[in-house]
């Protein structure tokens, strides 16, 4: 089980960086499609973007954000359960 803390920075630009290093060594190399599940058990699909400088969640990052109510400044917790899937939580 990998934990990690994200910060979310961007609401209305549609994505989100901040992952901790030791997290990243654990996602692909390559653009994906993953899944985001909340705590209740519903799921959306994101794009994953890596990068040398950075990486990003969108094309359904900002459809997670508002159903889970999360708002920028606000620190959500992932838990990879498969390589493209993500248990999320609001801390």
């Amino acid at each position: 089980m990998f934990i990690v803390g994200i910060l979310v920075i961007s609401y209305d630009g549609g994505h989100t960086r901040g992952y901790q290093p030791d997290f990243i060594g654990h996602l692909p190399p390559q653009k994906a499609k993953m899944i985001l599940w909340d705590p209740m058990g519903c799921s959306w699909t994101v794009n994953y973007i890596p990068s040398k400088d950075d990486n990003l969640l969108s094309g359904g990052w900002t459809a997670f954000m508002r159903a889970t109510n999360l708002e920028v400044g606000d620190l959500c917790l992932f838990e990879l359960i498969k390589p493209l899937e993500i248990k999320a939580a609001s801390a």
